[in-house]
């Protein structure tokens, strides 16, 4: 195998992919106009709808026998609209009212009960206004027994509760952002992978021009690290594209989260941009060996995308697995691939990892991407 034959394919290759209009959207358009569009458009729409159920009145019913004054309260409440409803929960199922209150009594003592519905955000938004007003009242009540009785108030509170979040910004938006680039980055990984992996196997066969490359002076070998290194090429454009417009379209104020999620800082520092830099390419090198794998069987463009789709939703396990509460990255987890480049991200984000882990990290992601390269070479 010569060097020069594999670098003579390979600009060929990349010249021949970077001429397609498809790539070049998936490479370039998605993440670095797709993003902060996405963000700001579905940020600005979060925000209006919020604001706007917010402003609304909560329809709510109650019935009878409600504790003494609580009645006047609700009536009272500039937040909620009081019906008559003779039948609260009809009226809830129907969506007539977004909440009701009953009381029951029990040998135990009086209960105070808020039905709503959950699946409904007025609903939701009706039950948390209901159960502050009701907090309200009990706390009145309370004082109000602890003085006919004569006691201190400082008995109904003998102790003040904080909770403190000792978590720093840039710690809070490496925990969310750990979360959602991973995910998002083996999308665009596989995405920048698979036209340019079609096209150099399965629409050379539909153009016809497979036969004719496979009669030049050139080893199989030597052909098939050029259209290897081609995908992989694009696919790591465009994950590096992908993690440079997350991290711009944060700072740029596309990304508004802070509302949501308390104060949040997120920006790529030089040496944790390079150490994602150098856990893409392992998995860059072992999605492009997949897609071609796959890609290799299929007759026409359309067939290979038929092909190539179930791969997708199949490499996306892993990382949607790692989104998970309670999952670390720690025993079997680390030597799984994808699964732990996903895991690792958040540790890098959050700064909580070790060199160790980023080499058992590295190491098992070259293995399976070796392992790929050689059967792809196989059916190739």
């Amino acid at each position: 195998m010569q060097l020069k034959k594999v670098v003579t394919v390979y600009k060929k290759e990349i010249k021949d992919t970077l001429r397609d209009r498809r790539t070049l959207m998936m490479m370039v358009l998605v993440p670095i106009l797709l993003y902060p569009v996405l963000f700001a458009v579905v940020g600005q729409i979060m925000a209006v709808g919020t604001q706007q159920l917010e402003k609304e009145k909560s329809v709510i019913a109650y019935i009878p026998e409600m504790p003494i004054g609580l009645d006047s309260l609700l009536v009272a409440n500039s937040e909620l609209e009081v019906l008559v409803s003779p039948y609260p929960a009809e009226d809830l199922q129907n969506r007539a009212i977004q909440a009701y209150l009953e009381q029951k009594s029990s040998e135990t003592g009086d209960s105070l009960l808020i039905y709503f519905d959950a699946a409904v955000d007025r609903s939701r938004l009706a039950k948390d206004r209901l159960n502050a007003l009701v907090e309200d009242y009990q706390r009145q009540l309370q004082v109000a027994r602890l003085q006919e009785a004569g006691v201190a108030l400082d008995l109904l509170e003998p102790l003040k509760i904080r909770a403190i979040n000792m978590a720093p910004p840039a710690k809070m938006g490496g925990m969310l952002f750990g979360s959602i680039i991973p995910t998002l980055l083996i999308v665009t990984l596989v995405l920048g992978a698979m036209y340019p992996a079609i096209d150099l196997t399965a629409g050379e066969k539909e153009r016809g021009t497979l036969e004719t490359i496979l009669t030049v002076p050139v080893q199989r070998l030597e052909l098939l690290l050029g259209k290897y290194l081609t995908v992989t090429t694009i696919a790591l454009i465009t994950g590096i594209l992908n993690l440079l417009s997350m991290s711009l379209a944060y700072s740029l104020g596309f990304i508004q989260l802070g509302i949501m999620s308390g104060k949040l800082e997120f920006a790529f520092s030089p040496p944790v941009f390079l150490l994602l830099l150098l856990l893409i390419i392992p998995l860059a090198l072992f999605l492009s060996a997949a897609v071609l794998s796959v890609a290799i069987f299929a007759r026409s463009f359309k067939d290979a995308q038929n092909l190539v789709t179930p791969l997708y939703i199949l490499l996306m396990f892993p990382a949607l697995i790692a989104t998970a509460p309670g999952i670390e990255l720690k025993g079997i987890l680390v030597f799984i691939p994808i699964l732990n480049v996903s895991l690792l991200f958040k540790e890098i984000l959050l700064n909580n990892y070790s060199a160790e882990l980023i080499f058992s990290v590295l190491i098992s992601n070259s293995i399976f991407a070796g392992l790929t390269i050689i059967i792809f070479s196989k059916l190739f």
